[in-house]
């Protein structure tokens, strides 16, 4: 797939247990990892949601986001 195709033909799709992701291989090893073994049960423990980048049925790539905490302080200003 040439990069003009796939800008006209992606979608995102939510990360569930239909998707087969044993085969998926962005060339990062902990990636990889991550997508096939920790994202979907992260998912379901409302740590992140998974958003697969999907080209004519094939994943191409995926996005994660991760909840987290940050603390605000109040400076005070001299």
């Amino acid at each position: 797939m040439d990069s003009e195709y796939i800008k006209e033909n992606y979608i995102f799709e939510k990360l569930s247990s239909k998707h087969e992701l044993s085969n998926f291989n962005c060339g990062d090893d902990e990636l990889n990892d991550f997508l096939i073994n920790d994202a979907l049960c992260q998912q379901s423990e409302n740590l992140n949601v998974t958003q697969l980048i999907v080209c004519d049925s094939e994943i191409i790539g995926f996005v994660t986001l991760l909840t987290d905490t940050l603390k605000i302080k109040k400076l005070m200003m001299k």
